[in-house]
């Protein structure tokens, strides 16, 4: 999305909204209600480079007939994500 759009949180009857280019710069947080009463909180926006990831994976030793191939990462925060299984059949 372009900087310049925002992202819009209706929340308990109160409109909240941030664009991208200040979230690109850091967290933003509101009370809805006064001090002690709901928060809503925009994390910080992380840049296209941080959640992309290109390359190609050859395996040359068929196994089976057929074999399944699956991406497993660890984000510098250190959770983890993993893809779908592919199934690939001779």
């Amino acid at each position: 999305m372009p900087l310049s759009a925002a992202i819009k949180a209706p929340v308990n009857g109160r409109d909240f909204e941030h664009s991208l280019a200040e979230l690109m710069v850091g967290q933003r947080s509101h009370l809805v209600g006064g001090y002690l009463d709901v928060a809503v909180s925009f994390f910080h926006a992380a840049p296209e480079a941080a959640f992309t990831l290109k390359g190609h994976f050859i395996d040359s030793v068929q196994e089976n007939t057929t074999d399944y191939y699956y991406l497993c990462v660890r984000q510098k925060n250190n959770q983890w994500a993993w893809s779908s299984p592919i199934w690939v059949s001779k």
